[in-house]
């Protein structure tokens, strides 16, 4: 973080601070005063501007200034680098106005943006209730939500930890990260390391569930079995692989509740519990398409290929759609893309799905072109390409054309090679080039 001051008359005298992540130089005002003689000044009030998601009395509390104390320049600078370290903001610029009736101290500041949600990870003695009460007295603005990366998770991690030393617990609170494969959200998972207790996943059970059934959902969460327990990783499989395989056997309402663990409950270990609301089981009852205009009601449920009555299986649903999406391809629509909800009527138990397509723009061929090939080789590959510069762009045909021409493409002791489309959207071109796979692409 580096500190930069610009002197300006404010008032009687003023400065005007800048901080940013780094750490605090001394101020340029400061350096033209002697160690001895740091001029002070009671403070007559602390501001605060720029504030959304905290309250000002929050932090001015926070900040550790009293309004009738003595400050001094320096140690202005000391409070706005201990805020911007905190991880609260992101920037934070102040400046100061004296008098005779004392200095007035104001902070523009930039907040740091809180969107990961919070997961108490594996306090298992420790009600959620008791750690948000915790959180929401101790955390400014605390709604639930962390810094996807940032030092303000320290404030968290904490004032949980205030919950383990008040309960006479062993334990330190660390925070780490876990993504959501399903919708690729970040999730900061707040954990206990150290606890002396054996915090191992030695179990798990799935309440509700049919004996078959429960025994295919427990194999597929034996990957977790001899790992620490996390919450937030079985949270994560429920909205994963178990959910899946409700609904590729139709079960579209299917639910499960929040994961509970209990320590030594028939084995060594942590025995973990997921109750799971299966409903019924539902069929196909077809598809209410919208948004299309390219292809006919006929090709689009000749290509989903998904039978009215049988079982409303998520994984052929799946790949009907995949299907659909290259029949748009070989059209050039390129960024074809679509959302699909179901209807379940649980009287009849049938399932009407929603799918909504978005085309987007139709392609045509622009250039081929090549890299890291020599000249020769390059030029009867040209000639080989069969697309014709303004045709419409086939989109599977990039791969055909690799697949064909894998032999002259992959030199023997030549580089790896890819291919890539780059599209200009502007003109409606898609652009094809032949290079050697890059080092991020091998790893």
């Amino acid at each position: 973080m580096t500190v930069r001051r610009l002197v300006t008359i404010l008032g009687l005298v003023g400065a005007l601070v800048l901080l940013r992540a780094g750490a605090a130089n001394t101020s340029l005002w400061a350096q033209s005063q002697t160690a001895n003689a740091a001029p002070s000044w009671p403070l007559r009030e602390a501001r605060f501007t720029g504030l959304q998601r905290y309250q000002h009395d929050d932090i001015v509390r926070l900040s550790g200034l009293v309004a009738g104390r003595t400050v001094t320049v320096d140690q202005l600078t000391a409070v706005a680098q201990q805020l911007t370290d905190s991880g609260l903001f992101t920037a934070i610029r102040y400046r100061y106005t004296h008098g005779a009736d004392g200095l007035v101290a104001e902070f523009q500041v930039t907040e740091s943006t809180w969107t990961a949600p919070v997961a108490f990870d594996n306090f298992l003695s420790i009600p959620d209730d008791e750690l948000i009460r915790t959180l929401a007295a101790h955390v400014p603005a605390f709604n639930g939500t962390a810094v996807e990366d940032g030092r303000a998770n320290d404030f968290i991690a904490a004032a949980l930890q205030r919950v383990l030393v008040a309960r006479g617990e062993r334990g330190r609170v660390v925070a780490q990260p876990r993504v959501d494969m399903v919708s690729q959200r970040t999730i900061m998972a707040f954990m206990v390391r150290d606890s002396g207790v054996n915090l191992t996943l030695c179990a798990v059970r799935v309440p509700a569930a049919p004996g078959a059934r429960e025994r295919d959902l427990v194999a597929l969460a034996r990957p977790f079995i001899g790992a620490p327990y996390s919450r937030t990783s079985l949270e994560l499989l429920t909205n994963g692989s178990l959910r899946d395989y409700y609904r590729e056997r139709g079960y579209w309402g299917a639910t499960f509740e929040r994961p509970s663990a209990a320590i030594e409950a028939g084995c060594n270990g942590v025995t973990a519990s997921i109750p799971v609301h299966e409903g019924p089981a539902y069929r196909w009852a077809g598809a209410r398409w919208s948004g299309v205009e390219r292809l006919t009601p006929d090709e689009l449920e000749r290509t989903l290929d998904m039978r009215r009555g049988a079982v409303a299986d998520a994984r052929k649903l799946e790949a009907g759609l995949a299907a659909v999406k290259a029949v748009y391809e070989k059209q050039g629509f390129l960024q074809q893309t679509h959302t699909t909800s179901p209807e379940l009527d649980v009287a009849t138990q049938q399932a009407l799905f929603s799918i909504v397509v978005s085309e987007g723009q139709q392609y045509r061929m622009g250039t081929f072109t090549y890299e890291g090939i020599p000249a020769v080789d390059g030029d009867d590959l040209t000639r080989r390409w069969r697309l014709a510069a303004g045709e419409v762009f086939d989109g599977s045909y990039v791969r055909t054309f690799m697949t064909r021409e894998q032999a002259r493409i992959q030199r023997p002791g030549g580089p790896l090679m890819t291919s890539e489309v780059s599209l200009d959207t502007a003109k409606g071109l898609a652009h094809v080039k032949l290079r050697p796979m890059d080092a991020e692409s091998l790893r």
